[in-house]
């Protein structure tokens, strides 16, 4: 074998492997843009922070509380109202509710994102 058809076989390699490349990245982009992420003109990534929490009845009062640490966000009457308050603490959180996933998402009460 030459060293010209080593050479040819080389760099045909190489070209593949980056086309392959370009396409298997456009693939896995388009699939996350299709999955509701964001991408910026400079490639980068939009990351929201989610807040867990969880609601406890006592007595018809609704008591909000952070998941990890247990401390108290917040009361009210109603899981609208706590939303409300849980605004201000976080853009997004996903609250236990009766055995129940909501999802707090800028004061409002969601089932799903």
């Amino acid at each position: 074998m030459e060293l010209s058809y080593l050479l040819d076989l080389i760099c045909a390699f190489s070209l593949g492997m980056w086309i392959m490349h370009k396409i298997i990245c456009y693939r896995i982009r388009k699939t996350l843009e299709e999955a509701g992420v964001i991408f910026t003109e400079e490639n980068s990534v939009e990351v929201i922070k989610v807040e867990k929490y969880f609601i406890e009845n006592i007595d018809g009062l609704l008591y909000l509380y952070e998941h990890k640490t247990n401390n108290f966000i917040g009361q009210g009457n109603t899981v609208e109202e706590l939303a409300g308050i849980a605004k201000n603490k976080s853009k997004v959180a996903g609250v236990t509710y009766k055995e129940e996933v909501l999802w707090f998402v800028d004061g409002e009460v969601k089932n799903s994102i």
